[in-house]
């Protein structure tokens, strides 16, 4: 596509726009993979860094998905979630977690979902928030147990 267009050969502004739409997509699958690899190594290595911060989940998901969707399109997969946005308690699904790396995580299994599918299927990616033990025995601490 790239040649083709440096080429001069890609005459249609629409398609032209299609075509640099998709090579920007693709750069940054790319790039995630890329990084992926090198998390790996970091991880082997044992100098992986993780950035733990409250993380609005829901969101970080559903940024993800639509990042996909493009990919998914191209292979006339639909992508769908089922994202709540609150437990059952009423609190925001806001855990303590290194959001990059769940991404990284997500774009990998919606990726492979979407490699591994026929034409003309559906994906849902979904969230379960998951009720908090009170039980002390349940975990150690408190603090370290997370619902998701």
């Amino acid at each position: 596509m790239a040649e083709s267009l440096s080429a001069g050969r890609i005459t249609e502004p629409g398609k032209q726009a299609e075509y640099f739409r998709f090579i920007v997509q693709e750069c940054r699958r790319l790039s995630a993979l890329i990084e992926n690899v090198l998390d790996f190594a970091r991880i082997d290595q044992g100098r992986k860094q993780f950035e733990m911060e409250s993380t609005d989940l829901p969101k970080l998901i559903q940024e993800t998905v639509q990042g996909m969707e493009p990919y998914a399109q191209e292979k006339r997969i639909t992508l769908t979630t089922q994202l709540p946005t609150h437990d059952s308690s009423g609190r925001p699904i806001e855990p303590v977690i290194d959001g990059r790396s769940i991404q990284q995580v997500l774009v990998n299994l919606i990726d492979n979902a979407i490699k591994h599918s026929p034409s003309d299927s559906s994906i849902t990616v979904g969230l379960e928030a998951l009720e908090r033990s009170t039980d002390p025995k349940d975990s150690a601490s408190e603090d370290s147990k997370t619902p998701f």
